[in-house]
């Protein structure tokens, strides 16, 4: 491809070419990307010519044919005869955008909810919008429906609504030491993903987007005085207000990573920045329980089971004592720390921490013995712990 290169500089410098408007500054002809071609000119016959003439003249020295199949022609303010004439030397047809490129739409225009909703019905959700949300700001409403779909699929296993979850997805998406899970909310992943870019402008980066932003938007203007006009593309406008967003950010060096380099993650972290770190954090989320132990230990820590208390409240069932003992009602409470069954679960908990006062204290004991250093055994016995409530909320389930 150098070579080809080579040949269609050689092409801008005769006579009789000229430039696209917005690529003059930058003497931009083409680019490459992997094994894909983008060629740019001004709408006349002469200049598309002399591209398609340096393209045939490294097409019979290096043996390589363009496809014309999958090659079209975009135009915009031409006249129809021009284009007849450019269309008819090239062979190639003539299309219009958007148009899709590697699953990615390109447009000049606001990404539409249509053009977006094959992030809602792909299943690889996360993937999928990840890589969207790394060069767009998506649609809230496309943005809703992921997070709506998201939620489903994490309470019932599917992505039809059924009934409202037991933990607000706000809770849900907070960092698992302040009592969630760690997922991601989309769009402040989205915000912090394109503020890479606003970056990228503060710092100078060495890029061809970067200098194009400074030669057409910025011209030689601060990027704290980056605005945007009624020409401005719809991407553009968007950029400019993230940007008022990062300028505390940028000032404070908050979320920057060692070396000064723009990170993602601590992008996000900035943007979500706040709360409280909870005391059972290290409790729930050990590597020593089983995922499925943790959920429901989570579950736990939240008050969110589906006891029959709880269930009495929605009108569910019409017993509601304890299904272990039948000595009192079942609320969360009575189920883990008061039933008869429980109590000599934590006895011999508390004993294995070195706990023999007697004295049925597990949240106080658990948070004095996080609070210090916690040798493997310890771990080890707060697992089985974990493992021992899992039990009984299964024996529970099957009763």
């Amino acid at each position: 491809m150098e070579y080809l290169s080579r040949v269609l500089l050689v092409a801008q410098g005769f006579q009789g070419f000229r430039f696209h408007s917005l690529c003059r500054k930058f003497q931009l002809s083409h680019l490459f990307f992997a094994d894909d071609l983008l060629m740019f000119c001004y709408g006349d016959l002469s200049s598309a010519t002399l591209l398609l003439r340096a393209f045939l003249s490294f097409s019979e020295a290096s043996g390589l044919r363009m496809n014309v199949q999958k090659s079209c022609l975009y135009a915009n303010g031409v006249p129809a005869q021009v284009l007849q004439h450019i269309c008819s030397a090239a062979g190639m047809k003539l299309a219009s955008l958007p148009f899709s490129y590697l699953g990615v739409p390109i447009t000049a225009r606001k990404l539409s909810v249509l053009e977006c909703f094959v992030l809602v019905e792909k299943y690889v959700l996360a993937t999928l919008h990840n890589d969207w949300a790394r060069i767009f700001i998506l649609p809230k409403s496309i943005i809703k429906r992921i997070e709506d779909t998201c939620r489903n699929f994490l309470w019932r296993g599917s992505h039809i609504y059924i009934s409202s979850p037991p933990v607000a997805w706000d809770h849900v998406c907070k960092e698992p030491e302040m009592g969630g899970l760690g997922i991601r909310k989309a769009y402040e992943w989205n915000i912090a993903s394109v503020e890479k870019y606003i970056w990228w402008i503060a710092s100078k980066k060495d890029h061809l987007w970067v200098k194009w932003i400074n030669g057409i938007y910025l011209r030689g203007k601060d990027w704290r005085d980056m605005k945007c006009n009624v020409s401005s593309t719809w991407s553009w406008r968007r950029m400019c207000h993230v940007k008022e967003a990062l300028m505390d950010g940028y000032m404070g060096d908050w979320w920057l990573k060692v070396g000064n380099e723009y990170s993602v993650q601590h992008g996000y972290q900035w943007l979500n920045c706040g709360g409280t770190i909870v005391p059972w954090g290290q409790f729930v989320w050990n590597r020593l329980g089983l995922p499925r132990q943790r959920f429901i230990a989570w579950m736990v820590m939240h008050q969110r089971l589906y006891t029959k208390a709880r269930l009495a409240r929605f009108g569910v069932g019409n017993d509601s004592l304890c299904c272990l003992c039948a000595d009192a009602v079942e609320t969360q409470v009575h189920l883990f720390f008061e039933c008869i069954y429980s109590r000599k679960c934590i006895q011999i908990f508390l004993a294995k921490l070195g706990h023999f006062d007697g004295v049925l204290k597990l949240p106080e004991v658990i948070v004095d013995k996080m609070g210090r250093e916690i040798q493997c055994r310890c771990r080890a016995v707060v697992s089985e712990h974990v493992l021992a409530k899992y039990d009984e909320w299964v024996i529970h389930l099957g009763c």
